[in-house]
This record gives structure tokens, C-alpha cells and sequence, in this order.
């Protein structure tokens, strides 16, 4: 028994509406896969989209802070306020930054992240705050030093020319340039050894032999007390000096080094976080596009075959009672 026979002997009212109705599910099948395929395809672009802007956020943030640490290596070389004010100028620019990817993006870890990283950001300016602050100290005691060596050198040359050349004044004249020495190399290496003998040279026995004009009256008593106390603030100096200097080091090496490091390394991570989701989310897109293109070609196909075979069954049940 021939198959077809069953669709020849239904009425041809029947045949076409059931030729219409698979031709309509074919057409609603094919509509709803083009309409969820673009749905997909564009969520997919929104989340690659996103990703790019992740990684354009993490390259900036990198890149600002990169400028705010260039700007804490000068101010550490120049110790001067257009430095300062290169600083602030590069720190606005990297927390107007760090707000604005806080603000636009959504996913939950990069939020995170940027919040940490905003933390450290913080951190990170109130040390660079603390450097400026100790090497301002730090200057301004050096600069108490030269001024109380220069006092110490005046006295020793008045008293000198008043009493006559003696072996005792040049011999004081020789520590203090040997403290001052001391001091210089205390400044350029920290090692505290050098305050150790910056102090040891202006407290030597050779100190001793100036005292008889403590004693004494007029210019020579006066110039001898000037002597004295511009050498007790001269060594008070260098042993405040000596915490200035390793507070510096811990600041600079152990704060902000390590600080800055820090955000480089979640600038870094973010990136590639991000990096990796696009890997992801461009061979899904395509993989979901090329299943889309499939579905609908294989329907629209079935849907060909589907038609041409109600054309012909139906034009065959029009012509058969025709003869």
C-alpha cells in the first residue's frame, strides 16, 4: 500500500491547513531561534564589551599609578614642591580613575579589586605624606648642622685671633670638619656608624684644651660660650638625625615599594581576568551562532521539502477527480 494514498484521500481543505500549519510552526521555530540567538549574541557582546573596558580600566590604573610612583622617585632625588605638586596632579588623576571603573563596572570580583586597590591607594599617600614630612625634618637638621659648624668654625677663628694661633684651636678645627665629614656620609649611606663618629670627633680630649677660656671674661668667655653651644646642638642634631634617616628607608622601601608593587600586581590580575573571560565569551559566541545558523538552515530545508511535498500532494487531490 502506497503512503501517499493516505494524504490523496484526505479532502484538500484538510491537506492545506495542515501544509499551512507546518509551514507556520517551521516559520516560529526559525523566529524563535534568530530571536534567541540574538539575544545571546548580544548578551555576549555586552559581557565582551565589558571585559574590554575591565582591561582599559586596569592599563589606565596601571599606567596612572606608574606616574604617581615616577613623581615619589624625583621628589626622593630633587626633595623639591614641584615634585610634590607632580605627585598630587598624578594621585587625582589615578583616583579619578579608580571611582570611574568603581562606578561603571559591575562584576562582582573586579569591584572587589578595584576596592582594594583604592585602599592601597590611600595607604600609599598618606606614607608618600609621612617621606615628605621626615625629609623636611631631615633637611632642615642638616642644614642646623652646617649653620652650628659654620658657628663653631667663626668662634674658633675670633678666638684665635684674639689669644694667637695655638695647636688646641686647630686641632678642634680638625674634629669638627671630621664630624662634619661623618655627617655628610651618615646623610648619603645611613649607616649609623658615621653619627657614631660625628660624635666621637666633637666630644675628643682635644675639645678639653679649649677649656680655659671658659673661665675667662670678655670676648674670649662670650665666644667660647658660642663655641659650646652651637657644638651641643650640633650633636644633638646628628643623633636626632639617626631615626629620621631609618624612618625614611622603612617608608620608602618597606611602604611605598611595597605598596605600589601591590597595586601593579592586581592592575595585572584584573587584566588578566579579564583577558581570559574573553577567551571564553568569543569562542561561545561563535560556537552558539554557528549552532543558530545551523537549526535555522536545517529547518528552513525541512520546511522547503515540507512544502514542495503539500504542493504536490495537493495539486495531484485538485486534479485527480478532474481526470
Amino acid at each position: 500500500m502506497n503512503p501517499l494514498n493516505l494524504f490523496y484521500r484526505m479532502k484538500i481543505s484538510r491537506l492545506i491547513l495542515i501544509g499551512f500549519g507546518f509551514v507556520i510552526g517551521t516559520v516560529i521555530a526559525i523566529s524563535l531561534s534568530a530571536v534567541l540567538g540574538t539575544m545571546n549574541s548580544a548578551s555576549g557582546f555586552k559581557e565582551y564589551r565589558t571585559q574590554a573596558r575591565t582591561s582599559n580600566f586596569a592599563a589606565s590604573i596601571d599606567s596612572s599609578m606608574l606616574s604617581v610612583r615616577l613623581a615619589v622617585m624625583k621628589f626622593l632625588m630633587d626633595n623639591s614642591d614641584s615634585s610634590i605638586d607632580a605627585f598630587s596632579e598624578h594621585m587625582k588623576t589615578l583616583e579619578k580613575v579608580t571611582d570611574s571603573a568603581k562606578n561603571t563596572l559591575d562584576n562582582q570580583k573586579t569591584i572587589q579589586q578595584i576596592a582594594e586597590i583604592q585602599s592601597n591607594v590611600n595607604e600609599y599617600e598618606k606614607n608618600f605624606e609621612e617621606v615628605v614630612s621626615v625629609i623636611k625634618k631631615r633637611n632642615s637638621i642638616k642644614e642646623a648642622i652646617k649653620t652650628d659648624s659654620e658657628k663653631m668654625s667663626n668662634a674658633l677663628r675670633k678666638l684665635e685671633e684674639i689669644s694667637g694661633r695655638s695647636a688646641a684651636i686647630s686641632n678642634v678645627q680638625s674634629d669638627i670638619t671630621i664630624a662634619r665629614l661623618n655627617t655628610d656620609e651618615l646623610i648619603v649611606t645611613k649607616e649609623t656608624e658615621y653619627a657614631e663618629k660625628a660624635i666621637a670627633a666633637l666630644e675628643s680630649d682635644t675639645g678639653s684644651a679649649l677649656n680655659q677660656y671658659k673661665n675667662s671674661s670678655g670676648r674670649a668667655a662670650d665666644l667660647y660660650k658660642e663655641f659650646a653651644e652651637a657644638k651641643s646642638r650640633f650633636s644633638e642634631n646628628i643623633k636626632k638625625l639617626v631615626p629620621l634617616l631609618e624612618r625614611r628607608d622603612v617608608l620608602v622601601n618597606e611602604k611605598l615599594y611595597i605598596i605600589g608593587a601591590k597595586i601593579t600586581d592586581i592592575t595585572n590580575s584584573m587584566a588578566l581576568d579579564a583577558k581570559a573571560l574573553q577567551d571564553e565569551i568569543g569562542p561561545r559566541i561563535q560556537s552558539n551562532n554557528k549552532k543558530i545558523t545551523s537549526f535555522v538552515s536545517l529547518f528552513s530545508i525541512i520546511g522547503l521539502v515540507v512544502a514542495l511535498f503539500f504542493a504536490r500532494v495537493i495539486t495531484v487531490g485538485v486534479k485527480r477527480p478532474l481526470g
